[in-house]
């Protein structure tokens, strides 16, 4: 969680998340894609957008059960005050992750690797993770 928060990735700018959670989940031996949530209105939001990830753990058959647990990964342009976290604080002035984001994409994360280890006992459906940009 901490490498997460001190880089924080605002909406639609989110590589250094997308990055990591892409680098844990070959490291984990999930299959996933890439390329969700493209900015549409740039012209509104700065950023090309397109960093969101899906995770895909079970089966993967489209006739079965699909379950699916989403994080949000993206941070707020607030700067960071918060006292006493200054091995992790925000590197990154006037961007943090205010709203648990990072603790979020820490905790999927974590569900994946246990999900993983179980994952011959799937015999039925499928489980999607969802690392959601730009919430």
């Amino acid at each position: 969680r901490r490498s997460l928060h001190r880089p924080p990735d605002l909406m639609y700018q989110e590589d250094f998340a997308s990055r990591t959670i892409q680098t844990i989940l070959d490291e984990l031996g999930i299959e996933y894609s890439t390329g969700w949530a493209k900015n549409t209105h740039q012209d509104v939001y700065p950023g090309a957008g397109g960093y969101g990830v899906v995770g895909h753990i079970g089966t993967g058959r489209a006739d079965q059960p699909c379950i699916i647990l989403r994080a949000d990964m993206d941070a707020l342009p607030i700067r960071e005050a918060t006292e006493g976290i200054a091995t992790f604080k925000s590197e990154a002035p006037g961007r943090m992750h205010a709203c648990g984001h990072d603790g979020h994409v820490t905790m999927l994360l974590g569900a994946a690797a246990l999900l993983k280890k179980v994952e011959s006992q799937i015999s039925a459906g499928t489980i999607r993770l969802v690392f959601q940009p730009a919430e």
